[in-house]
């Protein structure tokens, strides 16, 4: 960049298009850090799209729900430090949390600046996996004690998260810190007053850490099994078959056995280590896509010999990270393992990653189907009270009128509805006239509307 050429954005204009806060983390976390070039470009955009604007989503999820907390229980919700909780997913993200304060200390002692990736990630594990696995311990109503050991781990991470990072982002940091605060028993007046957190070894627990990143692989394969046979997770499944040779991969996911029955939607998960019982088997295919750029004349020379590996050439590579194929280096990064089932398994859908097998029955009975359609209700009624500006503790009635199947659906599951909703779920021909209708709509769902 040249002053007298000018050949660089304004930084006035950056920093009143995208913040202070953006600004700083895309520099941190560019060449210049290391004294190499940099070629300023829209990358603060996406800074602020993917570490900056994210921070938000937690703080309203965490007034939202403590809101709903005092009014629930009439009394007003209060942080202190060293709480000790029990559940496992609370020891998982506490666990994650403690890992994130050692790696950061680490890191700025040694004056490496480049810790945004490692904030994202856990970002991702916070509010993608930790908050949506407990949204209803948030919501718990008949258990006092663990709705609120749920709160106060959501709030630990995320006020630790913000006094973490107030040094690398800290107009974004005040701000939250600012909201935060009224809930602490002992505050400063800003976040930059806070003394820096520092690393709770007793808290990380390597075990746990490891179980719930082996539950994430299962899910995210099942989830893909899902895709392929075009099947929303509002329909219930009958099984799902998770299969892998080592006993503790089977015992970590035991812990979690419930939270992948909820997250893939299906009655029964089973875990077993004997492949042969599903008939399957493991075929190698190539990468076309990389392999093309290695070898443009021997491509097809070298598909023919890696679709001819045997089980035993293929268990080899799995087990060295590459094979020789017609003279070539090839290593596992570079071919795709795939999973067969025999052809009287036509019901199942199979997917791997790594060495954990998912085996999932696709074919849902009349009862599942039906429960299918009324999660597909619930979901319309979440939408229109979103479209409305309402939020969970506004009270509602909803009104419907349907057709024979969706109202034989709808009454079979009022209960399940009323429950999800939070709301009297009611024919359309039971409205009172006072009732002031808020918003109305026709859904595509076998021609039902809700009012």
């Amino acid at each position: 960049m040249s002053k007298a050429k000018k050949n660089y954005p304004c930084p006035s204009d950056v920093v009143s298009k995208y913040g202070a806060d953006a600004l700083r983390l895309y520099l941190i976390n560019s060449p210049v850090v290391c004294g190499k070039n940099l070629k300023l470009k829209e990358g603060v955009r996406r800074v602020l799209k993917e570490m900056v604007s994210p921070w938000y989503s937690p703080l309203r999820f965490i007034l939202l729900n403590i809101e709903g907390f005092v009014e629930e229980h009439k009394r007003p919700f209060c942080y202190t430090e060293g709480e000790v909780v029990t559940d496992l997913m609370d020891r998982w993200v506490l666990s994650l949390t403690q890992s994130l304060v050692e790696y950061f200390h680490n890191e700025m002692s040694h004056y490496r600046l480049n810790v945004v990736s490692r904030v994202t990630r856990f970002f991702d594990n916070f509010t993608n996996w930790y908050v949506r696995l407990n949204r209803k311990r948030f919501r718990n109503n008949t258990d006092l004690g663990d709705q609120k050991a749920a709160l106060w781990t959501l709030f630990d991470v995320f006020l630790t998260m913000v006094v973490m990072m107030a040094p690398l982002v800290p107009f974004v940091s005040e701000t939250i810190y600012q909201h935060l605060r009224t809930f602490l028993v002992q505050y400063v007046d800003s976040v930059h007053y806070v003394t820096q957190p520092q690393p709770n070894t007793t808290l990380i627990d390597i075990d746990t850490e490891r179980a719930v990143s082996r539950m994430r692989s299962v899910i995210e394969s099942g989830r893909v099994s899902r895709d392929r046979t075009n099947l929303a997770l509002k329909y219930p499944l009958p099984e799902v078959v998770i299969i892998h040779q080592d006993p503790q991969y089977l015992a970590d996911l035991h812990l979690l056995e419930e939270y992948i029955r909820t997250e893939l939607n299906v009655r029964i998960v089973t875990l077993i280590s004997d492949r042969k019982k599903y008939g399957l088997t493991l075929q190698v295919e190539p990468d076309f896509k990389i392999l093309g750029l290695r070898f443009k004349d021997e491509l097809r020379t070298l598909v023919t010999g890696i679709t001819a590996l045997t089980r035993v050439e293929i268990d080899e590579m799995i087990k060295v990270g590459y094979i020789v194929v017609k003279g070539q280096r090839i290593e596992t990064s570079e071919v795709k393992l795939v999973w067969k089932l025999e052809t009287s398994w036509g019901h199942y859908e199979a997917n791997s990653d790594n060495d954990v097998v998912i085996v999932m029955n696709v074919a849902p009975d009349s009862v599942m189907q039906d429960e299918g359609i009324a999660r597909e209700v619930v979901n319309r009624v979440q939408k229109l009270r979103k479209r409305a500006n309402l939020v969970p503790t506004d009270q509602i009635s909803v009104f419907y009128t349907a057709s024979a199947d969706i109202n034989r659906v709808a009454k079979s599951y009022s209960k399940f509805i009323e429950t999800s909703v939070r709301a009297p779920f009611r024919s359309l021909n039971k409205k009172e006239r006072f009732n002031k209708v808020i918003i109305e709509d026709t859904q595509l769902l076998k021609y039902v509307s809700f009012i």
